[in-house]
């Protein structure tokens, strides 16, 4: 599947499952509206079939694994404790993006956990909720989180509640729906580039000491920073992982 299909398809809240036999891949989708008119314009061969959403929700499960998010936040799916020192976060994927194992959440992920503190975090278009909860257990202060998808905040409160983050607060609605007096340390947002662009503007006014993006397609880098307006940041670090790359820009001053 190209990164310009995946990304057209996660744009429409489809889910995604990569399944392999031998050196044949597939990939499953779900989804709540039609997908035949966009599938059928590439040419892509599909069968479609009716699953109810206990069913897909058990059926996604069997595609994923858990794995590390950074080399001391580990995600898995089912509660568990560890006496080796990581710190886990419980994640039920459900019907949100965000499991964990996406390039893009795991450099934002990377990001976030450089400059973590006792302070204020906010992320936009929250999904799961896995990089609101990771920051709370990092020590943030309190953790805001927004999301404009009804169906991901009813998921991001739930794995909130799983991982007991009772300083991360949640509601639906866009960017513009922030408060302007919520002055956050930081900022971050783990969506497509365009939107990204949209909401960048607005997240100026709050004057936060670090921003993190993550959801840039590798070759889009230099292009999407060009794009935004940067007076007053610089770019403090940017990180890559296979075709995406992650940044945090940093407040002069």
């Amino acid at each position: 599947m190209s990164e310009h299909l995946r990304r057209e398809l996660e744009e429409l809240s489809v889910q995604i499952a990569e399944e392999k036999f031998g050196r044949k891949t597939s990939w499953l989708l779900y989804a709540e509206i039609s997908l035949d008119p966009l599938l059928a314009a590439k040419d892509i061969v599909f069968e479609k079939k009716t699953v109810d959403d206990s069913g897909w929700e058990n059926l996604w499960q069997n595609y994923i694994e858990e794995g590390w998010l950074t080399e001391k936040v580990y995600y898995c799916f089912k509660e568990k404790f560890f006496d080796d020192g990581r710190i886990p976060v419980f994640i039920n994927p459900s019907l949100a993006f965000g499991t964990g194992s996406h390039p893009t959440t795991k450099l934002a992920a990377r990001l976030l956990e450089k400059v973590a503190k006792a302070a204020i975090m906010l992320e936009i278009g929250t999904g799961s909720a896995i990089l609101s909860i990771m920051a709370s257990k990092l020590g943030y202060k309190a953790v805001y989180a927004c999301d404009n998808d009804v169906r991901a905040l009813k998921n991001a409160k739930e794995n909130v509640d799983a991982n007991c983050c009772e300083n991360v607060f949640l509601w639906a609605g866009s960017v513009t729906s922030v408060k302007p007096t919520l002055k956050p340390y930081l900022v971050v947002a783990n969506i497509i580039t365009s939107a990204l662009k949209e909401i960048h503007p607005y997240i100026l006014t709050l004057h936060p000491k670090y921003i993190i993006y993550s959801g840039i397609l590798k070759k889009e880098g230099n292009t999407f920073i060009s794009s935004i307006d940067t007076h007053g940041y610089q770019p403090d670090e940017v990180l890559h992982s296979k075709e995406w790359s992650g940044i945090r820009l940093k407040a002069e001053g």
